[in-house]
């Protein structure tokens, strides 16, 4: 983590970061013993392709506010419309997918609480390979190396992210947290 977080590729929004996401991702699933490290690395790559639709204009607004805050109404459906996006662009390539890929990279950004998108999934029905996915995309925000900002240790980022889920675990669900925990806790 610490290695990869040292990388000033990308910024919040930004498609570069893939890679960042993606060895995050397939460490985690390596020591999660969750599943074939190498399709969580996969699905974490292919999960926001979609965004490369979204206006240019949108994207700055996402860039600009570190998140999709200053998004209008349209803004908002278009982008969260970007996992479905993602997968059909994926399928009209004809690469070849099992269900368990697709069906990762389809919820990279549902929620246990039902807010995510775009299905509003219960928690049981979103695969841990993709909340690891998310998981790794929300700490890799947080620490992000940003020019004229404090760093913030990735180890505290992750350590304060699991700690505030286990108190009301509305991104993810309490199983995906107690496999987690001792990997980020424990240290």
């Amino acid at each position: 983590w610490d290695i990869v977080n040292n990388s000033s590729l990308g910024e919040m929004g930004s498609v570069e970061r893939a890679p960042t996401l993606a060895s995050y991702s397939g460490l985690m699933a390596l020591m999660m013993n969750l599943t074939d490290p190498v399709d969580v690395m996969v699905a974490s790559l292919l999960a926001d392709i979609g965004m490369l639709e979204l206006p240019p204009k949108t994207t700055q607004k996402i860039r600009q506010s570190l998140g999709i805050e200053t998004l209008n109404t349209e803004e908002i459906e278009f982008y969260r419309k970007h996992p479905s996006v993602s997968l059909q662009r994926i399928l009209d390539k004809r690469l070849s997918m099992n269900d368990k890929l697709r069906d990762m990279i389809l919820c990279t950004h549902e929620k246990a609480d039902r807010t995510g998108f775009p299905e509003g999934r219960n928690g049981d029905r979103i695969p841990m390979p993709a909340q690891l996915i998310q998981f790794c995309d929300l700490v890799d925000k947080a620490s992000m190396v940003r020019f004229g900002q404090a760093r913030i240790h990735i180890s505290k980022v992750r350590e304060d992210m699991i700690k505030r889920e286990l108190q009301n675990a509305q991104t993810f669900t309490y199983q995906f947290l107690q496999k987690l925990k001792p990997l980020v806790l424990d240290q």
